[in-house]
This record gives C-alpha cells, structure tokens and sequence, in this order.
C-alpha cells in the first residue's frame, strides 16, 4: 500500500515507516533530532540497531536508492526508525 506521511517517531521506541513490502522509500528528516534507519525482511519490529544508518538533522533518504544498495543481499524489504528523542519523519514509498 503507498505512503505519503508524517510518521511520529517516540523516543527509543522501533517506527514502521513502511507499510508494505518495498523496494525503496525516500524519508525525510526536517527536526534537529537525529534518527537511525534500518531494514528488516518482515513486519516485525527490529531487536537491534545493528546495520543501521544514520539520518540526521535535515537530511533525505532519497527514493532513488534500493534497499538493496545499502544491504546487499540482505532482502530487505521494510523500513524502520528509531531515535533517542521524539520527532516525526516525512515518509513516500509506492
């Protein structure tokens, strides 16, 4: 299903910002807070921020990038967030 959202983030809690499988979703951060990304192959919330990435203050994951670029051979297929503090994150995926 496509997403075009503000997706509220809470303070050390795991966000879906994915609500179907995908292939690739640009996010944006427009807080200071900085946030960490990071793909699982299900539905299910991550245990970990192993192999996450950072997204910091006013940066944009663009949607060009494949999941599969940043893990290769992993089989991501959703999109997850987590940050020390609450923010909010601007979400697009088809």
């Amino acid at each position: 299903m496509p997403r075009s959202a503000t997706v509220p983030v809470p303070a050390r809690t795991f966000v879906a910002l994915t609500t179907a499988d995908v292939t690739r979703a640009r996010v944006q951060n427009p807080t200071n807070i900085p946030v960490r990304l990071i793909g699982t192959t299900t539905d299910t919330a991550p245990t970990g921020l192993d192999g996450a990435l950072w997204l910091f203050a006013r940066q944009t994951f663009a949607a060009d990038i494949l999941f599969d670029q940043i893990w290769p051979d992993a089989g991501i297929k959703r999109l997850w967030a987590w940050s020390e503090g609450a923010t909010a994150l601007e979400v697009a995926h088809g």
